[in-house]
């Protein structure tokens, strides 16, 4: 295992990326910056994996790179952690990697070919693209997410939020803001509004069930919110969020 710290004032911007293995970002009451790499999978050399890395910071950007010509098969896979100061920015690209970030962030961008992605908290926006993965939020101000096979699931957003999945269920548990889009080809959706908005529904599926517990606002209605909601095979589900989810 290789390590590096690296003091700091303010929130950064980490950008990160590695072909293979895990990603463990913690956003923390922190003045310095810590990173761990820890060689994993079948390598030949992990001497010299650990020496291609670059781990770098200057002007506020945390650069982790691995260089993916270094791979053969399987091999080239690494751990990392971070820890940085809350309110900081991760911009994470990944072939084969489960992503988890706990604390608050104030940006996410997610980049993935397979792997699943976690996030606790971000107070702007979280932008993750997948291609097969499961996607979890616990809460943002705004969400745009899409997966070509994968669940994605987000707690609360307070802003808009688009989720896209081809094969995989979707559920927004408390949609706050003014627009919720949700689309995926095979599999279910359920949408949670929060108390107290008027809502237009654009709910279809071709193959499946539609129920929700709101009565919609009608298009020439002054309706504070969008809720659409498209599936080809699967059931959609409208409903209240609950309070202690809304918070």
């Amino acid at each position: 295992m290789a390590t590096w710290e690296f003091a700091t004032s303010e929130p950064i911007t980490a950008t990160i990326s590695i072909p293979s293995g895990s990603i463990d970002v913690t956003a923390a009451a922190t003045d310095t910056i810590t990173v761990a790499i820890t060689p994993a999978g079948r390598l030949t050399d992990e001497q010299r994996l650990l020496e291609s890395i670059t781990v770098d910071f200057g002007d506020g950007n945390l650069v982790i790179d691995m260089p993916r010509r270094l791979i053969v098969g399987r091999s080239g896979s690494a751990d990392v952690r971070v820890t940085l100061p809350t309110g900081s920015s991760c911009e994470i690209r990944t072939a084969s990697a489960d992503l988890s970030c706990t604390g608050e962030l104030a940006s996410l961008t997610a980049a993935t070919a397979s792997g699943e992605v976690t996030a606790e908290l971000i107070t702007e926006l979280a932008d993750v693209k997948t291609a097969s993965g499961d996607v979890h939020l616990a809460r943002a101000r705004a969400a745009h997410v899409a997966t070509a096979s994968g669940d994605v699931r987000v707690r609360r957003v307070d802003d808009e939020v688009t989720a896209k999945t081809a094969s995989g269920d979707v559920w927004i548990e408390a949609a706050c803001g003014g627009l919720a889009e949700t689309l995926t080809v095979s599999g279910d959706i359920r949408v949670g509004v929060a108390p107290g908005r008027d809502v237009y529904l654009d709910l279809s599926t071709f193959s499946g069930d539609v129920s929700s517990e709101l009565e919609p606002a009608g298009e020439t209605a002054e309706a504070v919110m969008t809720v659409q909601c498209r599936t080809v095979s699967g059931d959609i589900t409208v409903q209240r969020a609950a309070e202690a989810v809304v918070g």
